[in-house]
């Protein structure tokens, strides 16, 4: 018995390091790479920050498409690109601003439950304003208005998401608020307020192949 002891006690000495090194192998190289890609889309609660009192939430439509990368780790890659409504609602006039979103996003994973996986995102989302309006105005006036406006946006997106494993694909359940850095507004324009910035609360639905 004491020599079958000293026995196992030498293999497992000897494969100790062998098993130590694949492990540490195994984690220096992690899961293999995961790419998806999907469809979203949801409503946004758009309003104009400023010194403006009057100012109102405006709701629009958000979809587009996305792809997303797992490096096999916690932190990931997802790129969109939303057609987005944004805007304002002052004094009885709806202010339609229409963008061209291309957020470009980290993901970081959380502990999940099952096939619920939640991640946290954020990163910046610069905008390409395609289309205006400001109310029911005539075309002179709409005309005027888009020339005080900045044809270029740029955002910080941040948020919270549910992805729920499927049979095939998955569903996508997310909330995310987008900050922006800049005012829609030319320099000296004589709609500005002083101090604005679009900013959104984005609610969205969405599925990954």
């Amino acid at each position: 018995m004491k020599t079958i002891i000293r026995g196992l006690a030498v293999l497992a000495a000897l494969a100790a390091p062998g098993a130590a090194a694949l492990e540490a192998q195994e984690a220096k190289l992690g899961p293999e790479p995961t790419e998806h890609y999907g469809i979203k889309g949801g409503v946004s609660a758009a309003w104009l920050r400023n010194d403006d009192p009057t100012m109102d939430e405006r709701f629009a439509p958000i979809a587009g498409v996305f792809a997303s990368m797992q490096s096999g780790g916690l932190i990931g890659f997802q790129a969109e690109a939303l057609f987005s409504g944004k805007g304002y609602k002052s004094d009885g006039r709806t202010v339609e601003l229409w963008y061209v979103e291309l957020p470009v996003l980290l993901t970081l994973k959380l502990p999940g439950l099952g096939p619920v996986r939640p991640y946290v995102v954020a990163g910046p989302a610069p905008a390409l304003r395609v289309r205006s309006m400001y109310g029911t105005a005539r075309k002179a006036t709409q005309d005027v208005f888009a020339g005080n406006l900045r044809r270029w946006d740029v955002g910080l997106v941040g948020g919270l998401a549910l992805d729920v494993s499927l049979p095939r694909g998955g569903l996508i359940l997310e909330g995310r608020c987008n900050l922006g850095l800049l005012s829609p507004f030319v320099a000296d324009s004589s709609y500005a307020s002083g101090g604005d910035r679009n900013r959104s609360v984005v609610g969205l639905l969405g599925y990954r192949f």
